[in-house]
């Protein structure tokens, strides 16, 4: 369990990591960082109305930078408008795959960051409950296809051929 307000968990520069039925709560950019991450079957909590769940900043050139599998997105009753991240960083990269996100996510998903959006890349796939319409979500961010959803897999994400900086295959 990762529990506080802002900066929450700071993925760091370098290196891959991986969780794996863990509970992270915030309230604003409180998964931050430039790594290459796998949060696998968690409960990601924001506790505060607008909050951002993901401030990525991924480094140029890396294949992925966040990716949620099977986590839940919850928020306490009260809370709404809570944004699924915004890019800290030029090159920041999340993705949302087959997780529930609940009725406090905002009808864009992503917000915007000094021009960032140009250059990021921002995702879902197959996501369900309340907070899961894509209908509304911001014109910059994607639904992955089946063929790109394919390439999600946890031996891609942590490949050598993932980054100009893993100098070999990762296998947590």
């Amino acid at each position: 369990r990762f529990i506080s307000w802002q900066d929450t968990y700071y993925t760091g520069a370098d290196g891959r990591h991986y969780f794996k039925d863990c509970f992270i709560e915030g309230a604003v950019d409180y998964i931050f960082g430039h790594t290459t991450a796998i949060f696998d079957s968690c409960q990601i909590h924001t506790v505060r109305s607008g909050g951002y769940k993901t401030a990525a900043s991924t480094k140029e050139g890396y294949a992925f930078g966040y990716v949620f599998f099977n986590s839940r997105l919850t928020s306490p009753p009260d809370v709404t408008g809570v944004w699924l991240g915004r890019p800290w960083k030029t090159y920041a990269r999340t993705v949302f795959f087959q997780c529930v996100e609940y009725e406090s996510i905002h009808a864009l998903g992503w917000k915007t960051w000094g021009g960032r959006e140009e250059t990021c890349f921002y995702a879902e796939y197959q996501c369900t409950g309340p907070g899961s319409d894509t209908s509304g979500r911001a014109d910059w961010s994607y639904q992955l296809s089946d063929t790109e959803a394919a390439a999600y897999t946890m031996k891609n994400i942590f490949s050598k051929e993932s980054s100009p900086d893993f100098s070999s295959d990762w296998d947590p």
